[in-house]
């Protein structure tokens, strides 16, 4: 519409006017014709031009108008969008609300749930802990009995060697002067035998000198009746040397008690030294709901007894 009325107002101004031949010189009135015909013809003009200028800015007002129209269409259908789009918005807020819903209510079942799942895993993992714990606590006493066990093994090991050490000197004694004394009731009873033999020799001769006496050979029988007695003096001297030996013997014998006496003071004493706390009693017990150690020691052969005494010779 605009573009028309623009080229309507184009088209007045554009107009020409049309002129008539006249002389080379014209007459006045020729003249005054000719201006006025101009002044007409430029009035025409204006007075087009000025129709056209109206009917051109009726035609922008009706455009302007148009514009309005379209843009409140715009505006509308725009609006409309927007309607839609916030029913939309509407209803997805509503979805989101319910869904919101249903979630806090699912968030509150959980929590609801939270302390019962809770006391549970608490529970589970307190007995966990709890197993552990007296797992643990049930090691370290087998190792601590295990330990003093061990350490009283090596005690009574240390202490009995200590001992046996201590009393092989007085246990070598005591086999010496158990030789010894063996030694001397064999030679008492060698001597004893000898002695009789002797007495009886002595008797024998006395006897043949009382027969040569009676027979009246005086010198034989003399000679016989020294005999006699020499060998009565041997026997007699034997005799003593055998008692000699078998007391002798039978004071070694009698102190062969001794070296066991000293032999136990020794051994006792070393051990001391080496083991002062002695065999150890049974362990403690331990607190309740732990397992007692089940490991037992293995029994110690301890300090050595008294050595056995020598066997007594006959007298």
């Amino acid at each position: 519409m605009l573009r028309r009325v623009w080229l309507l107002a184009a088209a007045a101004l554009a107009q020409t006017v049309d002129y008539v031949e006249r002389p080379t010189y014209p007459t006045k009135g020729d003249a005054i014709e000719g201006v006025y015909g101009v002044t007409y013809t430029a009035q025409a003009a204006g007075t087009e031009a000025h129709a056209a200028g109206a009917e051109a800015r009726a035609a922008e007002a009706t455009s302007v108008s148009e514009q309005a129209h379209l843009k409140a269409a715009r505006s509308q259908i725009a609006n409309e969008a927007y309607v839609r789009q916030g029913i939309f918005a509407a209803k997805a807020t509503i979805r989101a609300k319910q869904r919101a819903f249903e979630f806090a209510k699912k968030a509150q079942a959980v929590v609801e749930s939270i302390p019962k799942l809770a006391q549970a895993e608490a529970e589970k993992a307190a007995k966990e802990v709890q197993e552990q714990a007296i797992a643990d606590l049930n090691a370290q006493a087998q190792e601590a009995a295990n330990n003093v066990w061990a350490a009283e093994k090596a005690a009574e090991e240390l202490a009995t060697k200590e001992a046996a050490d201590a009393m092989e000197p007085f246990r070598q004694a005591k086999l010496r002067n158990a030789k010894f004394a063996v030694d001397y009731l064999t030679k008492a009873r060698d001597f004893g035998e000898a002695t009789n033999r002797l007495k009886d020799e002595s008797v024998k001769v006395a006897n043949d000198a009382v027969s040569y006496q009676g027979k009246g050979q005086v010198v034989i029988a003399q000679r016989l009746m020294a005999q006699a007695h020499d060998l009565m003096d041997k026997a007699k001297q034997l005799e003593g040397a055998a008692n000699g030996m078998h007391a002798q013997a039978v004071k070694l014998h009698q102190g062969l008690i001794n070296y066991d006496l000293v032999a136990d003071g020794a051994g006792s004493y070393a051990a001391y030294l080496a083991n002062p706390g002695g065999k150890r009693g049974p362990l403690p017990d331990v607190p309740q709901g732990l397992a007692q150690p089940t490991h037992a020691p293995e029994e110690g052969a301890g300090a050595p007894g008294p050595a056995p005494a020598a066997p007594a010779a006959a007298a």
